[in-house]
Order: structure tokens, then sequence, then C-alpha cells
């Protein structure tokens, strides 16, 4: 899959993202993730990235793709438990909290861009962290799979007896935990 360079002469800023991952992360309700989730969906990211770009010229709107002889490498965060971490940018303010080198290079890049990085198992990457240092919104690779369409379905063979129900004692503190440890 090219990159897709995005609007590269439009100023990166999502402030539906922003405002939606604020609300989640003040309070996690579904209705607060579903905008949120719809929000990371549209959205146009920052990377930093060292190489050399070659584009092709822009379309109509704005849209260079990267041709076969550009070289990117992108630098990685170190996650918790030693995870490799690609990392993006809501906007300009957010980079620079965390990274304001001079002459430093960014891409503008959209969630599908962002989904293959980290999915095309050309890099050991366990997910993306968007905003680091400021929102620390962490989607890990199942997430982005599920958001992306990639997921992989489960196919149950023909004739396979499958029962479903809920066990008579609900584990609550456990769904609770597991929760709570996905969303951090």
């Amino acid at each position: 899959m090219p990159f897709t360079i995005v609007g590269v002469n439009i100023p990166v800023t999502n402030p539906k993202l922003v405002k939606a991952m604020e609300a989640f992360q003040t309070k996690q309700t579904p209705q607060n993730e579903q905008a949120m989730l719809e929000q990371l969906k549209a959205a146009h990211y920052l990377m930093v990235f060292e190489g050399t770009v070659h584009p092709n010229t822009p379309d109509a709107e704005g849209k260079m793709t990267l041709q076969k002889n550009s070289k990117l490498s992108f630098p990685m965060l170190s996650g918790r438990h030693g995870e490799r971490l690609h990392f993006a940018f809501t906007d300009w303010p957010a980079l620079n909290k965390m990274n304001n080198s001079p002459g430093q290079q960014t891409l503008i890049v959209q969630f599908d861009d962002l989904s293959y990085m980290v999915l095309d198992g050309k890099q050991d990457s366990a997910g993306v962290v968007i905003n680091p240092g400021l929102h620390n919104l962490f989607i890990d690779r199942q997430r982005l799979a599920f958001m992306s369409g990639r997921a992989n379905p489960q196919i149950v063979k023909k004739d396979t007896q499958v029962r479903l129900g809920e066990p008579a004692n609900y584990p609550h503190k456990l769904v609770a935990a597991a929760t709570k440890a996905i969303r951090e």
C-alpha cells in the first residue's frame, strides 16, 4: 500500500478528534468511545520520519503518493513492557510538545496509513500512540485490525456445536479490570 500524503498545503488540525479523545478520557462511556473511534478514522495525522521522499505531483485534492524510491524510517516508542509502538500527532502543538527538533521531517498520513504500518508485519509494532506525552491514546494491533476492516474472522467448521451463554456467576470484577487495562 503506498502512503498518500494528504493536503500538504493545509494545516493539520483535528479539533473534533481532540475533543472526542478528551471526552472519552474524562468519561469512558460507549457513546464517547464510538464518537472518538469515528473521529480517529476520519482524521489526518502528523508523523515524524527520517529519510528521502519522492512524491508525485499533487492531484486535484492536494494528495500526493510516494514513489517506490522513497526511503522512510519512522522512529518508534517503547511501551511499558518493551513493546515497540508507532506514534502520530493530531496537530502541530501536540507534536511540538514531544519533539521540536530543527529540520525534523513530517508526513501527513491517514488512519489507513497508520493501520497499514502496524499490521503489514514488516516492523514489530504492537500498535500506535496518538499524541504521546499529551493524550497518550494507545490503539493496539487488534483494535487497528478491527477498525480498518482487516480483522481475521473466526470461522467455525460445519457441524461444530457452538454454545453461547452468560456464566451463572458473571465475573464482574474480571471484566471491569480487563476493560480498564485495555483502555489504558
